[in-house]
């Protein structure tokens, strides 16, 4: 569950048309990371090394980086090579992201995208987009959203989703839940979602388990970091995952499930102008007397760990997509 308000920007049908890609992301080899056109490493971090790289050819009609600042989005450009960052070696991959309400984009995992030189498409299913194909991406995101992921009567695409985001875990995708996109995961795998005993809004510590410190996911993590909150509802653990944080307010904040899933119920990927957005829209979640329910001042006004969340997504992200290409 996530807000009360704005449901019938959601379409409970999703169109039976062919993929739509409103966003299309990459650079090539001459891009951020080692070519003539920027400086070596560009200031992100450097993942692990890779020992294979990945050869597959593109399909005409991906965009620059460069050509989507210029706003010609579909310009072609040659297929995809490895990128080169000093002694590391990214391996491209695509990128396909699932967004369940116009209020919450991926945010930061674009610009990690981005700064990588993925390839990357969405599914805007608050529009009715059609699902993609399981051959045309390498890892697959799932975001937000004000639905629950049982109100399978009132949203009828909930059990379809779920059902493609199982085959993508059956297929070895690289699958990340995002906070709602984390309860679908949960859901598809067979654990219970059902609300919480708390909603949580706001800026709350988050606490790694055992589990967690020792997760090459959370690799560099500190212990205990502050990450920002938007839920009702909370996830059992599916059988086989491991817990890899909790809150105060919620138990289970994260998991993961084998190799290449992780599901997160807080949210690393945030912007300042997400969280603008949320407030602005979801207003109305923001009940006074809830003792996890910060004030629109209160989250507004703390601007501290913006900066730090892309140093804690971007590792993260980079072991997801490393491990899933070298399993």
């Amino acid at each position: 569950m996530r807000r009360e308000g704005d449901k019938n920007k959601v379409l409970n049908k999703i169109k039976p048309t062919p993929l739509l890609l409103p966003l299309n992301v990459f650079s090539t080899i001459w891009g951020r990371c080692g070519g003539p056109r920027a400086p070596a490493c560009g200031g992100h971090r450097c993942g692990p090394l890779l020992e294979e790289v990945c050869q597959r050819p593109r399909k005409p009609g991906f965009a620059g980086a460069e050509a989507l600042a210029r706003g010609n989005p579909r310009s072609e450009v040659p297929p995809p090579r490895a990128v080169r960052c000093r002694k590391t070696i990214f391996n491209i991959m695509h990128i396909h992201y699932l967004q369940h309400e116009p209020t919450e984009d991926p945010g930061s995992i674009l610009t990690w995208a981005v700064e990588r030189n993925h390839t990357v498409t969405g599914s805007m299913i608050f529009d009715g987009d059609s699902l993609p194909s399981l051959n045309s991406f390498d890892m697959l995101v799932m975001m937000g959203g004000y639905m629950s992921v049982y109100e399978e009567d009132e949203h009828p695409w909930l059990v379809t989703e779920k059902e493609f985001i199982r085959q993508a875990i059956q297929a070895n995708k690289a699958v990340l839940g995002v906070c709602l996109g984390a309860q679908l995961i949960a859901s598809a795998l067979g654990a219970e979602v059902r609300k919480n005993r708390f909603k949580e809004i706001g800026w709350f510590p988050v606490t790694l388990t055992p589990e967690g410190e020792k997760s090459p996911l959370f690799t560099d993590w500190p212990a205990t970091f502050e990450a920002f909150h938007w839920h009702g509802d909370t996830f059992d653990l599916p059988e086989g995952a491991l817990r890899l944080a909790e809150s105060e307010a919620c138990a289970n904040q994260a998991f993961s499930y084998g190799k290449s899933v992780a599901a997160l119920q807080f949210h690393v990927e945030t912007t300042s102008d997400s969280v603008m957005r949320l407030v602005s829209d979801c207003g109305a979640d923001l009940a006074e007397g809830e003792p996890w329910v910060q004030s629109p001042d209160a989250i507004l006004a703390n601007k501290d760990p913006l900066p730090e969340l892309p140093r804690l997504l971007y590792p993260m992200l980079d072991r997801l997509s490393d491990i899933s290409t070298i399993r």
